[in-house]
């Protein structure tokens, strides 16, 4: 394969045969430069001179004679015009850091296309005028008035930036490309070559295209382009493909030259496999068993693996065959997927909220959310660096974390939290939880500290800290450059301001991967193969969104005023993207083309439109070429997916079910049972639980602790009483009381008084004021008197059935016991909703029918050991829920036959199902299995382990 710059490489040779030295070279990127060299050096036998090589970034600024600024550079640069134009106290750095990255995309655009400046932006805030134009000449709002005001200000900042960064022979990328553009004829004859060549070049912007014409207009220059007919000309149906835009429309213009090559390569022999994969994993595992089954593993030169998704990095990595010895990886991997990244994020995160709430507690003390503790504490670097930075051992630092989560307590104070670790090896925990003030200067100086124990705790452990060195040095730089930044500029008030700026730092921010760049296996990204050829191609990630990119508008120029003033839009970038991906088939033998066929959240799943193109077009422009598809689904015969599990009821099994019989069964215990007999097991049998978590605000299970246990101290005084509407009333004036009460007990520290627990606790205080209210009603109509509150209730029962045990231990707790007009109601508390249907019951229903819901089995089940311990069983028997979120109607009773009232036939009944139901547990013939409704699955904490 003679590749494209092999090809201009014979060209420049042939001109030049009595020297290179005089000459320039000048590529889209600096990577093509390197396989230049290359090709030069073999062509080359005796020693000479080689000819300059730039990319066209580094041509411009050669050039210019500016001084590049690098993104953060600039940003604090920017900002310093901002306090300028805005006045220093309205230049908050942290909303500037919000907007002022597109405004700068948008400058450099406009600088790019030489489009001017004042022009744009005049026109732009017309527009935004008569977008805010009220016919009825009403009076602009506020946020109205400062909105246009942005856009009257967007010139000012554009002429005093460009004005402060000449000053200082400063620019960004667009500025240096105008100023050449500008001042053209004085620098283009200082460039020191006879001849510059253009190489590889597609989409020009207009500065490029007046540097290039000036060159040729001189004799100084001379343009190679690289294209086919395919995507070039006209295909046979008269399509255009996109992929040769800017090509037809530069080869039309007659100054640009003939100059080129223009093959004819999509009608050579061509091998095509296009092949979906669900999720990334399922790409690079694919992309590995790809390398592997290819010819000659030493020698891969000539094979590309591009992601055309970057983020695929390391899985696609991970994938590549042992056998491979020689590969070269031209990109770096970010930063911000390093699990340091995330300590930093997490101290940064505790410290912003710790500064919240010290300002709305308008106190001077420092105290920590304890999910930001706990998010901190189980960062990999500090639990595998336990011993060296804390002094404990991994079996006490679990232990540390275990007891902090038991205390429950939703803020922490500073000194208590530090009072947790050991005395003696304290001095890396205060850093940790040093207090910032929301001070850059403390946070940054804090940080180095952190770094360098962290360093310490790790070096001499051998190569498998290695890369966690690596990491530390990065991030060291990293921060001690914008350390720099902030001593030189003080832009920085807060240290969430420092952190937004480091965000921005650290996503572009690489670590590179050392190798040898021209030998073994390539792996790139899609803008890295620009220029370059190979034989086979392994391109992952063709997904419409990724390939071409999502439309994103990331700009304060809208799409018709782009497209007015000639500014790019996402159909150049398009264009640009379809150049790329047929100039990468153009000269290959064997391609595989991957994609996900599985959507995210957010949709996707679909392949690139470029590869229906090319199944479409492709075939009928070379019938020879070869396309197949493939479709790759998961290979699940070895999972357990659709298999059911079943436990036997050992001895062992059977043991644990009868000691359970003795300590007791509840309603809650028999009704996982009902739902699935698995869960019982995991739950009741295995006793498996939940990981203890706490949140920083009041959930669901503790917010029904709170409630019940504030409603039992409320009516306690009022027990063995018959209740009146005073008594009420009093009740309600105490409500908020109590609920601090338990608020206070179960969450010692914590607070209820602002954000989201003072919303709870009001909700909380209106449904025991519900119940307040619907009793009021009850008392004013009859008469009602409390007999027990949080009430336990247990027996032992002898079903005369020899499969059970002689005597099953049955217990539970009923909210409240109480006598209305003479009838006895047991009333369990509900804070959720509760539908009617719930509680009605069919008696040739069973235990297992959809139709007898948990509620009811529970209702059923407090009424039938109730009547087992009352001594005088009473005919007028409800079992009800009091649901409190009805001030009125709020008594939902349980009905057998749509009788309310529970009857000894109604006991009898539940009784023979009750027994029905324990034989079946008892039963050592009969598995424990799960389930079949996989809706009972959705809520349950065990669904991850039969794989629900």
């Amino acid at each position: 394969m003679d590749s494209f710059l092999e090809k201009c490489v014979d060209q420049i040779l042939k001109s030049h045969k009595r020297g290179l030295g005089e000459i320039c070279l000048v590529l889209p990127n600096r990577r093509a430069g390197l396989f230049i060299k290359k090709y030069f050096s073999k062509k080359i036998s005796a020693p000479v001179f080689m000819p300059g090589i730039f990319s066209i970034e580094d041509f411009i600024t050669r050039l210019s004679g500016l001084n590049i600024l690098d993104h953060l550079n600039l940003l604090f640069e920017f900002y310093e015009v901002h306090k300028e134009v805005s006045g220093k106290e309205n230049a908050d750095f942290e909303a500037f850091a919000d907007w002022a990255p597109s405004a700068l995309r948008d400058f450099n655009e406009v600088d790019e296309y030489l489009v001017k400046a004042s022009s744009l932006f005049s026109f732009l805030t017309d527009a935004r005028a008569i977008e805010l134009w009220d016919p009825g000449n009403a009076q602009l709002t506020d946020f109205e008035k400062n909105y246009l005001q942005f856009y009257r200000s967007l010139h000012d900042y554009y002429k005093k930036l460009n004005n402060r960064l000449l000053q200082k022979k400063q620019a960004y990328p667009g500025a240096a490309y105008r100023y050449v553009a500008e001042n053209i004829n004085e620098l283009t004859a200082k460039t020191g070559y006879e001849q510059v060549y253009f190489i590889g070049f597609n989409a020009l912007t207009n500065a490029e295209e007046k540097l290039i014409k000036r060159l040729l207009e001189i004799n100084k220059a001379r343009v190679f382009w690289d294209a086919d007919q395919y995507y070039l000309g006209s295909l046979h149906q008269g399509i255009r493909q996109e992929a040769g835009k800017f090509l037809r429309e530069h080869l039309n213009k007659k100054y640009f030259g003939g100059d080129g090559f223009i093959g004819d390569d999509f009608h050579s022999a061509k091998e095509i496999e296009i092949i979906g994969v669900p999720q990334n994993i399922g790409q690079a595992k694919i992309c590995g068993e790809l390398i592997r089954n290819m010819p000659d593993l030493d020698k891969l030169d000539l094979t590309a693996v591009v992601l055309a998704d970057e983020s695929m990095l390391i899985p696609v990595l991970n994938s590549i065959p042992g056998e491979i010895k020689k590969l070269n990886i031209t990109m770096g991997f970010p930063l911000e997927h390093v699990p340091l990244f995330h300590l930093f994020d997490k101290l940064f995160q505790m410290n912003r909220n710790a500064s919240g709430i010290k300002q709305v507690r308008a106190n001077n003390i420092t105290r920590y959310y304890l999910k930001d503790i706990l998010q901190l504490l189980q960062q990999p670097v500090l639990q595998s660096g336990a011993g060296s930075l804390f002094g404990l051992n991994a079996r006490e630092y679990a232990s540390l974390v275990e007891e902090i989560i038991r205390s429950n307590k939703v803020l922490m104070e500073q000194e208590e939290m530090i009072s947790y670790f050991p005395a003696k090896r304290n001095e890396f925990t205060k850093l940790l939880f040093r207090d910032w003030k929301d001070q850059p200067e403390t946070a940054l100086t804090s940080i180095f500290a952190i770094i360098d124990h962290i360093r310490k705790s790790i070096s001499g452990k051998g190569k498998k800290e290695e890369l966690l060195l690596e990491y530390l040095y990065s991030f060291a730089l990293i921060f001690r450059r914008l350390k720099s930044l902030q001593e030189n500029y003080n832009s920085l008030s807060s240290a969430e301001s420092l952190w937004k700026v480091l965000k921005q730092l650290i996503r572009t921010a690489n670590i590179p991967f050392y190798g040898e760049p021209l030998q073994g296996l390539q792996l790139m990204g899609m803008l890295e193969t620009r220029t370059l050829d190979f034989e086979n191609i392994i391109l992952l990630s063709c997904n419409e969104g990724i390939l071409p990119s999502a439309r994103s508008h990331d700009s304060f120029i809208p799409f018709d005023i782009k497209i007015k003033f000639g500014l790019p839009t996402y159909r150049d970038r398009d264009a640009i993207f379809a150049y790329h991906f047929y100039r990468l088939l153009q000269r290959a033998k064997k391609a595989y083309l991957l994609y996900n066929t599985e959507a995210g959240q957010l949709g996707g799943g679909d392949k690139s439109r470029f590869l229906s193109q090319l199944e479409k077009e492709l075939p009928q422009y070379n019938p020879s070429v070869k396309i197949s598809q493939k479709i790759y689904s998961l290979d699940i015969s070895g999972m357990s997916l659709k298999s059911e599990i079943n436990i036997e009821k050992t001895t062992e099994v059977m043991e644990r079910i009868h000691a359970k019989a003795k300590s007791g069964f509840s309603a809650s215990s028999l009704n996982k049972f009902r739902r699935c007999p698995l869960q019982f097991y995991f739950s009741e049998l295995a006793g498996l639980k939940e990981e203890e978590e706490t949140g920083e605000s009041i959930d669901a299970a503790s917010l029904g602790t709170i409630i019940h246990k504030s409603l039992q101290e409320l009516y306690q005084e009022y027990r063995g009483e018959e209740l009146d509407v005073n008594a009420l009333q009093s009740i309600r004036k105490k409500v908020r009381a109590r609920l601090d009460e338990s608020f206070s007990a179960l969450f010692p520290g914590g607070d209820a008084d602002f954000g989201k627990n003072l919303l709870i606790m009001k909700a909380a205080e209106k449904l025991i004021r519900n119940v307040t209210y619907f009793d009021e009603g009850a008392v004013r109509e009859g008469r009602m008197r409390i007999l027990e509150l949080e009430q336990e209730i247990r027996t032992s029962v002898n079903f005369n059935i020899p499969e059970l045990p002689e005597n099953i231990l049955l217990k539970g707790f009923i909210d409240r016991i109480d006598e209305m007009d003479g009838m006895t109601r047991l009333l369990d508390y509900k804070t959720g909703v509760v539908e009617v249907r719930e509680l009605t019951v069919r008696s040739d229903a069973d235990t297992t029918d959809a139709g007898f819901s948990d509620i009811a089995f529970q209702l059923m089940f407090y009424a039938f050991i109730f009547t087992l311990q009352d001594d005088n069983p009473t005919s007028t028997l409800q079992s009800a829920v009091l649901s409190l979120k009805k001030s009125k109607d709020a008594l939902l009773a349980l009905s057998i036959d749509k009788n309310k009232y529970l009857n000894s036939e109604a006991l009898g009944f539940f009784k023979h199902q009750l027994s029905e139901l324990l034989q079946k547990l008892f039963d050592s013939n009969e598995k424990i299995s799960q389930t079949r409704d996989i809706k009972t699955c959705q809520y349950c904490s065990f669904k991850n382990i039969c794989n629900r």
